[in-house]
């Protein structure tokens, strides 16, 4: 798809909050949304990827029409939009039924695990990357900057969560990192607290086990406890949705998180 600046910038622009911080460029018309990025940073690579989730979409993700390019020059691209969606970050304020947020957190989850399929991850994981629908259904959205394997030290870190000090790996995307923050910010929409703003206002890089001292364990939630042990292996990751979820008894969806204060 070709089209001039005058082309989109005539079309309607799609309201974004200003605590989302999006760097590019959103517009809207007939249920499509012309996404035109401000800068071209790693722009091969984003091109790559975009034609990548055209020819394979990625369940429970938002569907990618077209690539967007002014003269030969690749710009954007369209996508499908999801009406009556929330961010989970959004949806941390909200009165949404248990069920629909576990639906959502599982969805997000099998859209990240199909892109692990190929060898692929995501790195650039926040709560603000993820929509819970009011129909209970889970997205995953902004997958420009999937990482290939060599793309490593590419693109963005939102937030750091290291499994010690010392080690260097968290810092690479792979299944354990993105697991990592998915499960962060699951429990931000779980828990009703924001976790991620906790972890990136923090004055030094919180490792897991600070956090799970100060956030999980006065939980008591020993479903909870008990995953976290396994979290820590980084080479036998298993997945939140699919430890946490599968269990008969969910403490944690039973008991009122809202005014949850955590150890500062």
């Amino acid at each position: 798809m070709k089209l001039e600046k005058n082309e989109y910038e005539n079309i309607p622009k799609l309201y974004i909050p200003k605590d989302m911080h999006n760097k590019n460029k959103l517009f809207i018309k007939d249920g499509v949304i012309y996404k035109i990025f401000n800068d071209n940073s790693f722009i091969d690579e984003i091109e790559r990827n975009i034609t990548f989730l055209i020819s394979n979409p990625v369940p429970n993700t938002p569907i990618i029409y077209n690539k967007i390019h002014e003269g030969n020059s690749f710009v954007g691209y369209t996508m499908q939009y999801i009406p009556n969606a929330i961010t989970f970050r959004q949806g941390i304020k909200e009165d949404i039924p248990l069920d629909a947020k576990i639906n959502a957190i599982r969805e997000v989850y099998e859209a990240m695990k199909y892109l692990h399929s190929f060898n692929i991850y995501l790195g650039d994981i926040h709560s603000d990357n993820m929509l819970a629908s009011s129909d209970g259904h889970g997205y995953l959205i902004d997958l420009e900057e999937l990482r290939f394997p060599g793309d490593e030290w590419k693109f963005r870190q939102c937030y750091l969560v290291k499994p010690n000090d010392a080690s260097k790996r968290i810092n690479m995307p792979s299944i354990y990192t993105d697991n990592v923050k998915l499960m962060i910010s699951s429990l931000s929409l779980l828990l009703c607290v924001d976790l991620e703003k906790y972890i990136s206002k923090s004055s030094h890089d919180i490792n897991l086990e600070q956090l799970c001292e100060e956030i999980i364990l006065p939980l008591n939630d020993s479903n909870l406890n008990e995953y976290f042990s396994k979290l820590m292996n980084v080479d036998n990751v298993e997945y939140f949705s699919d430890y946490y979820f599968s269990k008969q008894k969910l403490d944690i969806a039973k008991k009122e998180r809202r005014n949850y204060k955590w150890k500062k």
